[in-house]
């Protein structure tokens, strides 16, 4: 038995080092789970082509995540030919080990059309920027090769997300472990300020306070992106509405497929009326 294995692990790495076309073929998705961080469980999903999908369980049929890495994908090869279990975990350092994501693949990051006008601005200048969720990560790491000197901050309230974007997806930006409300409320009193805020929180909506506290956050002149794929059309122009309580220039575009909307506003360089007092920033 103990020569199978051997046999079974040597395969796996001759398998790893074929060219990406080749191994692509002979290739299949792998996936593993996490045994922490609700949402009826969360899953990484690692395709043919090593593009890295983030799933929570609770919210079928919506892919929470998408990171493509470099290289071509790892094999894992099942009983008898390994040691591998058939249910792979996530938190299983032999499956963190080999599907580690070496380095995120920027050229296939996806990077909204109606956000590109600032992200025209992060290349010819370093930016503070805030993003409120994580996801896997990739905006972030996108960010970091397309907007260099620029810092950047994330409020991620759940850590299994934060390990899985670690682990699976080549994130290494750094985070504040806190969910969004909290986390604002906390860099308010910091006396912390920011170029952008752009908020990706997947099913989690931006509350009015929420908006104000990005407002808040912002330098005047700064921008407030956001991310929204729930609730239909409807709940789209209604945020969209609501947003003008807050900013200026606001504007709207669906992807491809219509079911998200990206969503780009301004803070005024200068106040126009007078601004709300709030109270969760005390």
């Amino acid at each position: 038995m103990k020569l199978l294995y051997a046999l079974g692990d040597a395969v796996s790495h001759l398998l790893d080092g074929l060219p990406i076309t080749l191994s692509q073929a002979v290739n299949s998705t792998d996936s593993c789970q996490y045994h922490s961080g609700g949402h009826g469980g969360i899953r990484v999903v690692v395709s043919s082509d090593n593009v890295r999908s983030l799933v929570f369980e609770d919210d079928p049929g919506y892919i929470e995540a998408s990171v493509a890495c470099t290289g071509s994908k790892p094999h894992l090869l099942r009983w008898p030919w390994s040691k591998a279990p058939q249910t792979l975990s996530c938190e299983d350092p032999v499956v963190q080990e080999k599907f580690r994501c070496q380095a995120p693949n920027i050229d296939k990051t996806d990077w909204p059309v109606q956000w590109l006008p600032w992200l025209e601005t992060c290349r010819l200048a370093p930016q503070r920027i805030l993003f409120l969720g994580l996801g896997g990560g990739y905006y972030q790491s996108y960010l970091y090769n397309q907007c260099p000197g620029s810092t950047i901050l994330t409020v991620e309230s759940n850590p299994t997300v934060v390990a899985a974007a670690r682990d699976f997806f080549g994130f290494e930006g750094d985070v504040m472990l806190s969910d969004a409300s909290t986390g604002m409320k906390q860099l308010l009193k910091s006396g912390a300020k920011f170029d952008a805020v752009i908020s990706d929180m997947g099913q989690r909506p931006m509350e009015t306070h929420d908006l104000r506290l990005a407002q808040k956050l912002l330098r005047p002149g700064g921008t407030f992106l956001l991310q929204w794929c729930y609730g239909g059309l409807r709940k789209h122009e209604m945020k969209l509405d609501k947003m003008m309580d807050f900013f200026i220039d606001v504007s709207a575009a669906a992807d491809r497929d219509g079911r998200c909307t990206f969503y780009a506003a301004e803070k005024a360089s200068e106040p126009t009326e007078t601004d709300p007092a709030v109270s969760e920033a005390a």
